[in-house]
């Protein structure tokens, strides 16, 4: 179990403190954004301050319906926290570099500086998450390392408090990843990495934490699996507790597995619930929900399951953690999200980095799906373009749309810019298949955005000796809230038949009774 924080954190030096914040300078010097137009994008912007520059997640703002996203920038081979509020057009409102959440950094998944989440709070500021770099004295020797945070701005994005968390006496760091608001302060989730004084890890737990609106600590419950145990994502739930999940690595599991952890209102732990296959299963990303049925949900990644080496994994479980069904997304060599949200029209949205080679690699493209809560596709988008795409958050905007953040660079070269995009609503097609003079499929399109050029395949089997089998395909154009019918067709045969109507990613399939010569 022994081991350097390597690989996920770089921590030269272990041990964890609270230092006060020295102000958060707001840099006068801009981002240069560079509009970058792709067809199936309402827009999309890169931010470039000349070195390394993430777009870690993103939220929308309300009430000016505009953007807050939270990075990490580089200066001068230095590593900081910065956020970059947008208008509703992605334009540059103000831009903060927080100099005291600093960090150094090896490559593009081992920093000791990150942001990892953000909330709007209800008196209209900020909350952001994250690790970065503290100092203190241990032993009568001053030490550094990585600790979790709270960082609390103004609507303005001026500092209000910055709070470190973490315990000197217990030798433990503490790494904030989620957060919510509730009456009386906040709840958070995330990690504590407990380790020896030569700067060795010993264990991993996750932990769930109550804190004041001052980020000044209420209770603090840890929670052990089995081994290196890691929770990044937390939603309130119905009965007053919380739903944390997130992975655990452990000798007990094949590799890694995913974890669903829910609590009581104090974080008292009810159940507990490990999901595994015979590879890796792992998740960094924000993305846990409760469902209209009294359920959930949570998003990650497995290495056991899907088309490829690494595909998103979603489960859905019943109001015990229960799995009920679970869904593989992606294609041939690694695909893998950080995040997913849930839509204001009951579905969940998940953006993946799409890789396009089994191992390394010029180009990742960015693939968005929309799925209901049986696990069933609505609708997806495949945004294809050269250079690697990196996406790390999506969020569901009030026009039914997504905003989607991360960062784009080339392969080889260690700077990167910022990237946001603003992706459209995306229809929702139901189809009802119908007899009678003919057969007819209906396709009705429920949702906020436009189906063009969809293709259809219609397949009809069956008849007397199973002589009727035809298959008709064409395209179909269904405007946000209309409906279209297939085109008729002749058909020739008698008896009972299969009608299977495939819709872009939908499908019905309907049985029904053929006469000799109908059209459909």
């Amino acid at each position: 179990m022994e081991k350097k924080i390597l690989g996920i954190f770089i921590c030269t030096l272990l041990i964890a403190t609270a230092i006060p914040a020295l102000g958060t300078e707001i840099n006068t010097s801009n981002c240069t954004m560079q509009q970058v137009l792709l067809t199936g994008v309402e827009w999309s912007l890169t931010y470039d301050r000349g070195e390394f520059d993430e777009c870690r997640y993103i939220i929308q703002t309300m009430p000016d319906k505009g953007y807050l996203t939270c990075g990490v920038t580089e200066e001068s081979d230095n590593y900081y926290v910065w956020l970059l509020k947008l208008d509703s057009d992605g334009n540059e409102e103000w831009l903060v570099v927080n100099y005291d959440l600093n960090g150094s950094y090896i490559d593009a998944y081992n920093m000791d500086v990150f942001s990892f989440h953000i909330i709007q709070t209800t008196d209209e500021g900020f909350l952001i998450t994250g690790a970065s770099m503290v100092s203190d004295e241990v032993q009568g020797e001053l030490v550094w390392a990585t600790a979790g945070y709270l960082w609390k701005i103004d609507a303005s994005g001026s500092t209000e408090w910055v709070q470190h968390y973490y315990s000197v006496d217990e030798l433990r760091l503490d790494f904030t990843y989620a957060t919510i608001e509730i009456q009386d302060g906040y709840v958070s989730t995330g990690f504590s990495i407990y380790y020896n004084i030569t700067g060795y890890v010993i264990d991993i737990d996750g932990f769930l934490m109550h804190t004041d609106f001052n980020g000044n600590l209420i209770w603090i419950q840890f929670y052990e699996a089995t081994g290196e145990d890691f929770l990044t994502s937390l939603c309130k739930t119905s009965d007053g507790g919380y739903l944390c999940t997130g992975w655990i690595d452990s000798t007990e599991v094949a590799d890694g597995a995913l974890w669903m952890l829910k609590t009581d209102d104090t974080g008292e732990k009810q159940w507990e619930h490990i999901f595994d296959g015979p590879g890796f299963e792992y998740t960094y990303g924000k993305g846990c929900f409760e469902t209209s049925d009294g359920g959930y949900i949570m998003a990650g990644n497995t290495g056991s399951y899907g088309a490829g080496a690494v595909d998103s994994w979603v489960i859905k479980t019943d109001g015990s953690g229960n799995e009920v069904w679970n869904q593989t997304f992606g294609f041939k060599y690694q695909d893998y999200t950080w995040c997913m949200d849930k839509t204001t029209d009951g579905t969940y949205a998940i953006v993946i980095t799409k890789n396009i080679y089994s191992v390394g690699g010029t180009r990742d493209d960015i693939f968005v799906v929309e799925f209901n809560e049986t696990g069933e596709t609505e609708w997806s988008y495949l945004n294809e373009e050269a250079g690697i795409q990196r996406v790390t958050g999506i969020y569901h905007t009030d026009d039914h749309g997504f905003i989607v953040s991360g960062r784009t660079y080339e392969y080889g070269v260690s700077a990167s810019d910022g990237i946001i995009y603003k992706i459209g609503a995306f229809p929702h097609l139901d189809i009802a298949i119908s007899g009678g003079i003919g057969v007819k499929a209906t396709i009705t399109n429920n949702g906020f955005g436009d189906a063009i050029d969809v293709p259809y395949e219609i397949i009809i089997t069956g008849g007397l000796l199973g002589m009727i089998n035809k298959t008709i395909s064409d395209t179909v154009d269904i405007s946000s809230k209309a409906t279209e019918t297939t085109k008729s067709r002749l058909l020739f045969g008698f008896g009972p038949i299969q009608v299977t109507a495939t819709v872009g990613p939908k499908m019905a399939t309907d049985n029904l009774f053929q006469f000799l010569i109908i059209t459909i």
